[in-house]
C-alpha cells in the first residue's frame, strides 16, 4: 500500500468484500505503562484495542481510548488518520493522566480527563461540536462496579482538551448512534434508551 495515493479515491474503487491493510502499527506509540494509574494494571496499553473498547471516526481520523476494570488505567487517546499530516500514521493525541493525589478513595480519578472504562459501543464522535462522547461502562479499579463517575466529552479542535459532564441516563453496557439528520445522539442499553 502506497502512502501516496488519494485514500478517498483509492478506497472507492474496492470491490465489496476486499481488505486493505493499512501501514503502521499502534503499539509502535504504546505509552510508558508507568505514566499511568497504578504502574498500566494487569494487562497494559494493549488494552486499548483488546479490552472491551471500541472506537469513534470522524471524516479524516479514527480515535481509540480504553482498558477500565483492572486491566488498564491509561486515558490516554490515540488517532490514526487518513489525510493530511499524519496521513497513516498513528499518535498519541492525549496523553495519559496518573491519579489526582487529592483524591483519597480506594480507586482515586485521574487528575485530568475520565477514568479507563470498558468502552464497548459507547464512542460517538459529534459534528456540531467536533468531540468525541465516551459512555464508559466498567472503570479502572472499581472491580465489577458498572456506571461511570461521568460522560467525557474529547473536545477535538481547536486543540485537544477534556471537558467531564455529570452521569449520564444509562450507566450500563451502552450502544450509540449520532443522526446527522436530527442532530442527536441516540444511547441505547436492552430496552432503556435516551437520547
Amino acid at each position: 500500500f502506497s502512502q501516496d495515493i488519494d485514500f478517498q479515491d483509492f478506497t472507492k474503487k474496492m470491490q465489496a468484500g476486499e481488505w486493505l491493510e493499512l501501514p503502521g502499527n499502534i503499539s509502535e506509540v504504546f505509552v510508558d505503562r508507568q505514566l499511568t494509574q497504578n504502574d498500566g494494571g494487569i494487562v497494559g496499553p494493549i488494552s486499548v484495542v483488546t479490552a472491551w473498547n471500541g472506537a469513534a471516526w470522524d471524516d479524516n481520523c479514527g480515535y481509540f481510548l480504553g482498558g477500565g476494570h483492572q486491566d488498564y488505567g491509561g486515558n490516554e487517546v490515540y488517532s490514526y488518520c487518513w489525510e493530511g499530516q499524519n496521513q497513516f500514521q498513528w499518535h498519541v493525541l492525549m496523553p495519559p493522566s496518573k491519579a489526582d493525589p487529592d483524591d483519597k478513595s480506594q480507586c482515586p480519578h485521574p487528575k485530568e480527563g475520565p477514568r479507563s472504562y470498558h468502552t464497548y459501543d459507547g464512542l460517538t464522535y459529534v459534528p456540531d461540536t467536533k468531540s468525541i462522547f465516551i459512555w464508559g461502562t466498567v472503570g479502572f479499579c472499581m472491580g465489577n462496579v458498572m456506571g461511570t463517575d461521568e460522560v467525557a466529552e474529547l473536545v477535538l479542535q481547536p486543540k485537544p482538551a477534556w471537558k467531564l459532564h455529570p452521569k449520564g441516563p444509562i450507566n450500563e453496557f451502552a450502544h450509540t448512534a449520532y443522526n446527522d439528520k436530527s442532530g442527536k445522539v441516540y444511547i441505547w442499553q436492552g430496552v432503556r434508551q435516551a437520547f
